[in-house]
């Protein structure tokens, strides 16, 4: 889709909000033949989909990085 809102109400009744953002749900990004679905992750800040590096990071809030599925070109 070219955006989550588009899922609604057809797939899904409404969109998850995402556990990290202190508002708001998953972030999703789409060009000509990519998509990228990610969580702002522990630091609650978009870091525009950079993913977090390392893997026991995650409960760290001072970490820099996004929680990132789907495909990235």
């Amino acid at each position: 889709p070219a955006t989550l809102s588009d899922l609604t109400p057809e797939y899904i009744k409404k969109l998850p909000q995402d556990p990290f953002a202190k508002s708001g749900t998953y972030r999703y990004k789409k060009n000509s033949s990519d998509y990228v679905l990610y969580s702002v992750g522990p630091n609650s800040k978009d870091d525009n989909a950079s993913p977090i590096l390392r893997q026991t990071a995650i409960q760290d809030k001072d970490i820099n990085g996004d929680i990132v599925a789907g495909v990235i070109n």
